[in-house]
C-alpha cells in the first residue's frame, strides 16, 4: 500500500547512498504504482520510471 501522502503533484527527496534527488509523483496507477519524474543533470532532461508500492516501503526502511 502507497502511503497516503504519494498523491500526483507531490515532490520527495530520495537518496540511497548518493547525493538526494528530487522526486516528482506524477501519477498513481492501480493504486499500487507510481509515475514519477526526476531531473538528471548529466544528460539535461527529465527522467520518467514507474515504482510500486515495495519501493516506498525500502526507502523507508534506508532512513
Amino acid at each position: 500500500m502507497l502511503p497516503d501522502w504519494v498523491k500526483p503533484g507531490a515532490s520527495f527527496l530520495a537518496s540511497h547512498g548518493g547525493e538526494p534527488t528530487r522526486f516528482h509523483v506524477r501519477a498513481v496507477v492501480d493504486d499500487n504504482q507510481v509515475v514519477m519524474r526526476y531531473w538528471r543533470p548529466a544528460k539535461q532532461r527529465w527522467q520518467y520510471i514507474i515504482e510500486c508500492d515495495i519501493w516506498f516501503e525500502f526507502l523507508k526502511r534506508l532512513d
